[in-house]
């Protein structure tokens, strides 16, 4: 049976679960052991990388080591149920994608319900998606390219990173805003899709601007729109969808990540972890490291995080459920 998710699962979960149930002093100590980082992905992949460039400073901060614990399987779902299942005393977190909040709108059932097991700690990073073609397409820009593939219903191949993964998601929330008719080709990640991009037997992806700037400055595709309110620093001449006229303002944040813990870890606790989380990704050379890999952050509070997650979760059940998608 598949478990009620939604912007109101998160709120009870912030709501019930944070005040306190352990001794103020206990907060007060925290930590006083190592606390575990769990990634629901193999080592090397976008989100083990960004938690293993934060979790030293973290642990610095924190005064205690943090130390990442890859439990990759089932589109992450193993490692999230771990965490759920944990003793909630901030020992054990999950640094989770948006994978984690839409699993539950793409598999029958997940066995832990992202809206009352856990609680949204703070916002990590984010990194922009990039509508990339071959060099070889006519279209020189989005809105050409949009005008390009409506007068080819059903022509076009798009590139996927597995089926629901956000390359998929994206490209199905392209397809809906600007009523295109294009088929997914589902790969094992990203770097299997990006040969058959290059030669052309794709007409196009959509993919993180850290997967794509390399081919973007070889000249191997063409970038033809970014996600976000403003350009990226790190692709200066890819105008944003909005400045190329075909506007995907549900695709400003790109891909994220962030801060969970199990459901009834005391409000202080979570306070200190999204404090230090802040504080860890505002120091300037974190912010140089990170820029480096085309991440940003913006800085929330657990209560705006709850918030964006919530409306993150919203719609990509929208998307699903509109575009028919379903977990193989």
């Amino acid at each position: 049976m598949r478990r009620p998710t939604g912007p109101l699962f998160y709120l009870a979960a912030l709501a019930i679960a944070l005040p306190g149930l352990s001794p103020l002093a206990q907060a007060q100590s925290y930590p006083t052991r190592p606390v575990r980082l769990i990634v629901g992905f193999a080592a090397g992949g976008p989100t083990d990388v960004l938690a293993r460039a934060i979790a030293p400073r973290l642990g610095e901060t924190l005064g205690q080591s943090v130390i990442i614990d890859n439990k990759p399987g089932a589109s992450g779902n193993i490692g999230a149920e771990l965490v759920a299942r944990s003793t909630p005393d901030g020992y054990t977190l999950l640094f989770g994608d948006v994978t984690f909040i839409v699993n539950p709108s793409l598999f029958k059932s997940v066995p832990f319900n992202p809206g009352t097991d856990f609680v949204p700690v703070g916002f990590a990073g984010s990194t922009p998606q990039v509508l990339v073609v071959p060099t070889s397409l006519d279209p020189k820009n989005a809105a050409d390219f949009v005008k390009w593939a409506k007068a080819r219903p059903g022509q076009i191949s798009y590139g996927s990173a597995g089926n629901g993964s956000p390359p998929h998601l994206a490209s199905e929330l392209f397809k809906l805003a600007h009523g295109l008719d294009m088929q997914a080709v589902h790969y094992k990640g990203t770097g299997a899709a990006f040969p058959d991009l290059v030669t052309g037997r794709l007409q196009m992806m959509i993919i993180s601007s850290s997967a794509s700037k390399p081919y973007i400055d070889s000249g191997k595709v063409r970038a033809l729109a970014i996600s976000g309110t403003k350009r990226s620093s790190g692709l200066p001449n890819v105008p944003t969808f909005a400045e190329s006229g075909v506007p995907m303002p549900d695709l400003d944040f790109g891909a994220w990540w962030g801060l969970f813990a199990p459901s009834g870890v005391t409000r202080d606790i979570v306070a200190k972890l999204n404090e230090v989380l802040v504080r860890t990704l505002a120091d300037s050379d974190m912010k140089e490291r990170l820029a480096a890999i085309q991440i940003e952050s913006t800085a929330m509070t657990p209560e705006a995080f709850a918030k964006f997650v919530h409306d993150e979760t919203s719609k990509w059940a929208r998307v699903i459920q509109r575009a028919g998608i379903v977990a193989d």
